[in-house]
């Protein structure tokens, strides 16, 4: 009964989703909204969107560029690993936060990954945006484990003020994509 809302990069691929599910389950509701969180502005625009609706029970975090070979920058300035796996989602959350605090039971999950205890197990403060020694793997890594961090610190500062916000964590397993087959 509830509805869902996609969010997507493109409008092409939010078409085709809501397309597929609608195809298995013809009374779905679900739409899809753009959203880049690689883009600040663009998590504004959403949120934006968003906030009109009565209630948010669910977010999902669910952000994934990994191992990016060499250094990129979100049109924020961010390396592109913590500013779209982190930054992104951190601050789609805060600005959801009021929808989300209108529904009974409202969570939020956020997909982070085994690999958050891999790499250098701690974030580097002293090159954060790896600017001066990147790492496809390294940075990844951080952005994960940034996540999990975030996921404790919400679930702690939710249960201090007597929030019935539930904030939890993923790892969702490997799954090989398209781009990986064809480097195989």
């Amino acid at each position: 009964g509830g509805e869902v809302i996609l969010a997507t990069r493109t409008e092409a691929k939010g078409r085709d989703a809501v397309e597929k599910i609608r195809r298995e389950l013809p009374h779905a509701k679900v739409r899809f909204e753009l959203l880049d969180l690689a883009s600040l502005r663009s998590v504004r625009t959403f949120a934006a969107q968003i906030e009109s609706e009565p209630k948010l029970d669910l977010l999902v975090n669910n952000a994934g560029a990994m191992a990016v070979p060499r250094r990129k920058a979100t049109e924020d300035g961010f390396e592109l690993q913590f500013g779209t796996n982190f930054l992104g989602p951190f601050a789609l959350t805060g600005l959801l936060a009021p929808a989300l605090q209108r529904a009974t039971s409202p969570r939020v999950t956020t997909v982070s990954s085994g690999a958050a205890k891999m790499g250098t197990k701690k974030i580097n403060f002293d090159d954060l945006q790896w600017e001066r020694s990147y790492g496809p793997w390294k940075a990844y890594c951080q952005s994960k484990l940034a996540d999990l961090m975030f996921t404790l610190e919400l679930a702690r500062r939710c249960a201090a003020v007597g929030s019935t916000l539930l904030s939890d964590a993923a790892h969702p397993g490997y799954a090989r994509t398209r781009s990986e087959e064809r480097r195989v």
